[in-house]
């Protein structure tokens, strides 16, 4: 079931993905089948979210890699510098006359230490 699709009765589930309800054959009962989960990784050389579609790195992406790389704050800034360096190149490649901007916040400002 795709996020904010009506279910059975018309009723609409918000926030369900990864759910589909299909019609069983015995006696008109409901089967839930459960389809594989799309993970929040950048769809390149655009690179939104092959999940929700937004702007990669998107929240589910950031808590993701910040569990990911717990206890490695400058791995994950490695990481991220050289993922902001390639989308800055690919971005740039698809859309020479407006060139990227505020990569530094997208990919690395999130990321950093606090306190």
């Amino acid at each position: 079931m795709v996020e904010g699709e009506r279910g059975r009765r018309g009723v609409a589930w918000p926030g369900v993905r990864g759910l589909a309800f299909v019609r069983g054959r015995r006696a008109g009962g409901v089967v839930m089948v459960v389809r594989p989960p799309v993970p929040h990784v950048a769809m390149r050389p655009l690179w939104r979210c092959r999940n929700c579609g937004r702007e990669w790195p998107c929240q589910p992406a950031k808590l993701a890699l910040l569990t990911e790389y717990r206890g490695d704050r400058m791995s994950l800034l490695i990481y991220l510098g050289t993922l902001m360096h390639e989308a800055t190149n690919q971005l740039a490649q698809l859309h020479p006359e407006h060139p990227p901007t505020g990569m530094t916040e997208r990919f690395l400002s999130w990321a950093r230490a606090r306190g």
